[in-house]
């Protein structure tokens, strides 16, 4: 665990699995290729899920804000890099290499700061 507050770790994982779209939108078996596919956020979903989240656990602080941009994209790694010893080892640089990993311009800036 390499976050600074659990929560944001956390949230973290929760907006890449729950606000994020493949970018070919086309569902696929539920399985490490597709689970680690190259994905974009959706930035509706983030604002929503986020809102949610303060109704119901409290506002972020303002260092949770701060971290929490850079928490998510050190998650995807944490995401791509353990699952990578799920596939044969003869397909792991592949499995890695695909991209691009992660739309990071589709990645709303000011995630968990209301307003």
């Amino acid at each position: 665990w390499c976050c600074h507050r659990p929560r944001v770790y956390d949230l973290a994982f929760a907006l890449l699995t729950c606000c994020t779209m493949k970018f070919d939108n086309v569902p696929g078996p539920a399985e490490v290729w597709e689970l680690t596919a190259p994905r974009r956020f959706e930035t509706t979903s983030c604002a929503a899920f986020l809102a949610s989240y303060a109704d119901r656990g409290g506002a972020l602080s303002e260092t949770e804000q701060i971290l929490l941009h850079a928490q998510v994209l050190l998650t995807w790694c944490h995401l791509r890099v353990g699952n990578s010893r799920k596939v044969p080892p003869a397909d792991r640089g592949r499995f890695l290499m695909r991209g691009p990993a992660l739309d990071t311009q589709s990645l709303p800036k000011n995630l968990g700061i209301s307003g």
